[in-house]
């Protein structure tokens, strides 16, 4: 079973979203458009604002290359230039996947396929130019259409410095909000789709040729985009195939959500697009489509990547006679204070515990029918067998908890704090590692977090929890995490 084909089978959020999304795009709120401005000043609000817009006037509308560029352009200036890593597949959905990533799993994660559905193909611009107007070309109403073509790159493979064609996309200096990450061009066939998904930095997306739809997502509504486990290969892109039809009651509730927590930006040639840090984004290529994005790291975003850093390298101090199995049960304890932590502070949507949430969120849709053997569960968690003692308690265990509780207390839970609005993403990634930590082993990490960790049947708990911490399910996407700062 492809991979993508067996997330949909197993994913509780499947739905048919191209169709669903054209029917509500009445319904759903436009992206506002604000004037651009120079300087720092205006690249912080921007960021601390923490909200997607569209910036009339930006540098990307003075850009020699609007209206300019179109395919067959681009393939007589610079047709030799080779690519690589052309992505083509027979369906729209598009999943960005690491390819270390997939190296190192062996193609599987606990008998799971996660290698990418698209295959990477070499060859030069004319030839990428070639296959978009192939895939695209008109076919009877009963043949369906069998190719979908997506590269993206760095400006250097046609565009190098000081070339005319660079010169085309000058000058892009204002559009920097800090120190430069990354910029690269994006070609696509129409009807492409990018999964639903976020990007750690401030982007700045300018479309130079055809149109290309947005639909945006607040990120504290994260534990519904059903985001991959963080040692997936597609880490940081949602689970859910907006291609397929839904299949369960769950997707009726995604669906719901949609008209509602969506925003959206349709971009012609000259609009620039501010997405924040974190943001969730799906971008389709409503026609051929040829566009730039600008990624850099804003003032506002330093101070949070500062936080978030010093959140996940917090030292976890455990016994060095400890055994394996005593640091995982240790690591497992530790978890537990964390979730006790977060309850406390009110991080959670519904107090519904971390690690539920977490395995309701990024692991159930993947793991919920892996049946690990008794010697497996015993091996990772010996004190969960009937009749074992705990590897510690009383005193022992408590000289151990306490130093990691005032830790917590002290130190984690201020940068935590920082955080805001990214929090629950940060947050369920930091016990993946944890979990990492205790097993060393991505394979075991589903079977020691539902199995060892896991302190409730997720089959009878909360499945998911309010929208935008909103108990009455009607958040509308701009509300606060919590009562809290929506971590600007």
């Amino acid at each position: 079973m492809m991979f993508l084909d067996r997330v949909a089978a197993a994913c509780a959020l499947v739905f048919a979203c191209l169709c669903m999304l054209n029917a509500n795009a009445a319904s759903m709120r436009p992206v506002p458009r604000v004037p651009w401005q120079s300087g720092a000043e205006f690249a912080t609000k921007l960021s601390r604002d923490g909200e997607p817009v569209i910036l009339t006037g930006a540098p990307g509308s003075k850009f020699a290359a609007i209206g300019k560029w179109s395919p067959e352009f681009l393939a007589a200036q610079a047709g030799s230039a080779a690519l690589t890593n052309v992505w083509i597949q027979e369906v729209p959905n598009f999943v960005h996947s690491d390819p270390a990533r997939v190296a190192e799993l062996k193609g599987s994660w606990s008998g799971l396929d996660v290698t990418p559905r698209h295959r990477n193909v070499n060859m030069t611009l004319a030839e990428l130019i070639d296959a978009i107007k192939t895939s695209e070309a008109p076919r009877s109403a009963d043949e369906p259409r069998t190719a979908y073509t997506y590269w993206n790159g760095g400006l250097s493979w046609f565009a190098p410095p000081g070339s005319d064609l660079e010169k085309d996309i000058s000058p892009r200096g204002e559009l920097f909000l800090g120190p430069l990450e990354k910029t690269a061009l994006w070609i696509g066939s129409a009807g492409v789709r990018l999964a639903l998904h976020y990007d750690a930095q401030d982007n700045l997306y300018t479309q130079i040729y055809g149109t290309k739809r947005f639909l945006l997502l607040h990120p504290v509504l994260e534990p519904h985009c059903h985001l991959f486990p963080v040692f997936h290969p597609a880490y940081f892109s949602s689970q859910i195939d907006f291609s397929q039809e839904s299949s369960s009651g769950q997707g009726d509730a995604f669906r719901a959500m949609v008209s509602d927590s969506f925003v959206e930006a349709v971009l012609e040639p000259g609009d620039t697009l501010y997405i924040p840090p974190f943001y969730f984004h799906l971008v389709e290529a409503v026609t051929t489509s040829v566009s730039l994005s600008v990624h850099s790291t804003s003032a506002p975003l330093q101070t949070l990547q500062n936080s978030i850093t010093a959140m996940f390298r917090m030292p976890i101090e455990i016994p060095d006679e400890a055994s394996d199995a005593d640091t995982r049960f240790l690591l497992a304890e530790f978890v537990h204070q964390v979730d006790a932590l977060a309850i406390e502070r009110r991080w959670l949507p519904a107090q519904l515990p971390l690690p539920t949430l977490l395995w309701n969120s990024r692991y159930a849709p993947l793991f919920s029918r892996l049946i690990p053997s008794d010697e497996m569960i015993e091996k990772l968690c010996p004190w969960k067998k009937p009749g074992a003692a705990p590897p510690m308690s009383g005193e022992a265990l408590a000289a151990v908890i306490e130093p990691m509780r005032r830790s917590l207390n002290e130190s984690f839970a201020v940068h935590v704090e920082q955080l805001g609005a990214v929090r629950l993403v940060h947050l369920q990634s930091y016990i993946e590692n944890v979990l990492h930590a205790a097993v060393q082993s991505v394979h075991a990490m589903p079977t020691f977090l539902r199995d060892c960790v896991l302190r409730e049947d997720v089959s009878k708990s909360s499945t998911m929890p309010p929208r935008h911490g909103d108990s009455s399910g009607k958040g509308n996407g701009k509300g606060k995490d919590k009562g809290k700062d929506k971590g600007k």
